[in-house]
């Protein structure tokens, strides 16, 4: 059975660092829509048209990798329900059976504020600051089969173990 694994975070939550570790080590594709993004378009942030292909790659790469059989990691944010719901629908419509998790990062923001600011091209703190107050949990009524929680008290580069593994193999 193929999975889908979301994860959902701000920037500097760990997302990356975890969700290339964890797709690695459980034989997932990794999508990274930070990646696509650079690798297509100079100003990393983006306009409306910049988002709007990045998404579209996006589903095209979810969509080839459903296909061929093989679960997914999509690395990104996800702050918003609405945006959740309509990948996973979007993923259902492609693998009717498939599972779909998430990966929550309940990092508190000034810690999000610390790790992005070290980073080579960091999120502008405003723009953290603005995604924190639109960042909405998910719950399994948006469609996901399972939920793992992660804090800032775990270590995203540490060794990933039944504790931080998503219930979902």
């Amino acid at each position: 059975m193929t999975k889908v694994v979301l994860t959902i975070g701000l920037p500097g939550s760990g997302k990356t660092t975890y969700a290339k570790k964890y797709a690695g080590e459980n034989g997932f594709d990794y999508i990274s829509t930070d990646e696509i993004r650079y690798d297509r378009f100079i100003n990393e942030f983006g306009d409306g048209e910049e988002q709007s292909e990045t998404w579209r790659e996006v589903r095209l790469r979810i969509a080839q990798s459903l296909k061929s059989g093989k679960s997914v990691l999509l690395d990104s944010t996800m702050i918003s329900e609405r945006n959740r719901t309509n990948l996973i629908n979007y993923a259902k419509s492609i693998d009717e059976n498939a599972e779909i998790a998430a990966i929550y990062f309940n990092t508190a923001l000034e810690i999000c504020i610390e790790r992005n600011s070290k980073r080579e091209k960091p999120v502008p703190k405003e723009v953290v600051e603005k995604m924190s107050e639109h960042l909405k949990v998910p719950s399994k009524s948006e469609g996901f089969t399972e939920i793992l929680e992660l804090d800032e008290n775990f270590n995203p580069a540490g060794e990933i173990t039944e504790e931080f593994n998503p219930p979902i193999s």
